[in-house]
Parts: structure tokens; C-alpha cells; sequence
């Protein structure tokens, strides 16, 4: 099974791009703080979130984590544009409630070592672009412990490089690591070439393309969405959760 996982980017504490309506190509809403659109996509039965941070590492974004977190019921996992200076701040940035954590390609042995040690192989994965992809610094990964790597391709990529993503699904499959795919997937066709690899990739990370209603079932949601926007304000698109407030046993 193929899972998708929609992406947020983040920038100065709120979210790059927007959410277009279905059929007019009306702007929705902004959603533009990161919490807000968490809480959107949600409600679009969003199993899981990706948060993709495009500042350098501040105090400011534990914060952000820790609203998001508070917000929605789902793991979250967070991809850093540059490693950080201490060891420490990766430790914070763990105890903000993170599930998984991608890190650049160019985190040292030592550094990926330190973290797998620190939070487990399950939850590091280190993200290189397509270009960058070999068997030699795959098999290296492997032996720092890994067992997941995301393949990042450009988020207005439009033409899926399916050749060369078959090669690593194989290489992938070969050597026994888990593949996850950034960006590059804008139809239903491609999706279903994506899943099409498996076991070489088991999830997709989507961004610009579901805020572009790229996939069929997304007519239904903002079509609601607009309607719900225009009748009630945009906190009737929100998620909210059913336990609030609910005593627990």
C-alpha cells in the first residue's frame, strides 16, 4: 500500500502557497498559519504530515511544532533545509512531539550515528535529490544504520522521472532500504506508476500538487470547502477534535 502523506512548507512562521478551489480556481482561504492548515488537511483525512521548514533552525519553530502538534491526532515528521551546530537542538526538536525526522545528505556518519543511537533508525531518514543518488552513497547510508531515504525531486518537477525511479526502487529493493518520494507526482496516472514500484517506494510526500487539486476525489473536498468557507467562515473547514474537553477514563 502506497501511503500519502501531504507536506506544509513553512517559512517566517507561516505556510508558502495556497488552497485553490475546485472548478473556479477561486482562492479558498490562505490558511496561512501552519496550525490552521494542519487542521484543513485533517479534516481531508490526512493520515499523516510532513512539515518542511525553509528557515534555519530558531526558537520560534519548536513553537510551531508544538500548536501543530497540539491540533491534529496524526504523527508528524519534519525535514530540516541544514543540519544543526549542536546535537542538542536535534534533541529539542524530538521532544516537541516529532515522529520522523529527515536530515540533508550531507549529515556526517558521525552525526547520523549520534541520532540513530539517540532516537532509533525507525525515526532518521536522510533526504538527497535525484541527481545526487548513487549505489555507493546508498550503501553507505545502510551501513550508518538507516533503513529509509527520500528522494527529493523539484516541487514544480511536472514530468515524473519513472525510469530513473524504477532504478532506485530496484537498487532500494536490493539492498533493503525503504524509499520515500518528494514532491514530482501531479496526476492520478503517475500516482499509480509511483505504487506501481512498491515495495521500492511505500509513500509519497505531496505539496503544491494537492493544493492544486492534481487528484479527482479533491473536487468533492473543495467544492464542500468553499461552500462551508462562504457560509460559516474558515474555521468550519478545520479539523477539530472529537475528545476535546471529554473527560478520559
Amino acid at each position: 500500500m502506497l501511503l500519502i502523506i501531504p507536506s506544509i512548507t513553512i517559512k517566517d512562521g507561516h505556510c508558502i502557497g495556497k488552497i485553490w478551489h475546485h472548478t473556479a480556481r477561486e482562492n479558498v482561504s490562505d490558511y496561512k498559519k501552519p496550525e490552521d492548515r494542519a487542521r484543513l488537511l485533517r479534516k481531508e483525512n490526512a493520515k499523516a504530515l510532513h512539515l518542511i521548514f525553509e528557515d534555519s533552525w530558531n526558537t520560534e519553530t519548536c513553537d510551531i511544532i508544538e500548536r501543530i502538534r497540539q491540533s491534529v491526532d496524526i504523527p508528524i515528521s519534519i525535514a530540516l533545509p541544514s543540519l544543526p551546530e549542536d546535537i542538542m537542538l536535534v534533541k529539542q526538536i524530538m521532544a516537541s512531539g516529532i515522529y520522523r525526522l529527515f536530515l540533508p545528505s550531507n549529515a556526517s556518519d558521525n552525526f547520523l550515528n549520534l541520532c540513530i543511537h539517540d532516537f532509533s533508525r525507525q525515526k532518521v531518514v536522510v533526504s538527497i535529490s535525484l541527481g545526487n543518488v548513487s549505489r555507493d552513497l546508498l550503501m553507505r547510508l545502510k551501513d550508518d544504520g538507516l533503513i529509509r531515504l527520500c528522494i527529493t525531486l523539484p516541487e514544480n518537477e511536472r514530468t515524473l522521472p519513472l525510469d530513473k525511479l524504477q532504478e532506485i526502487a530496484a537498487l532500494g529493493r536490493e539492498i533493503g532500504m525503504r524509499l520515500s518520494l518528494l514532491f514530482g507526482v501531479y496526476s492520478y496516472g503517475a500516482l499509480m506508476d509511483i505504487a506501481g514500484l512498491a515495495p521500492g517506494f511505500d509513500s509519497v510526500i505531496l505539496g503544491a500538487a494537492l493544493d492544486e487539486n492534481s487528484f479527482p476525489c479533491q473536487g468533492i473536498w473543495r467544492d464542500m470547502e468553499l461552500k462551508a468557507y462562504t457560509q460559516n467562515g474558515a474555521e468550519a473547514n478545520l479539523w477539530k477534535n472529537p475528545l476535546e474537553l471529554v473527560p478520559h477514563i
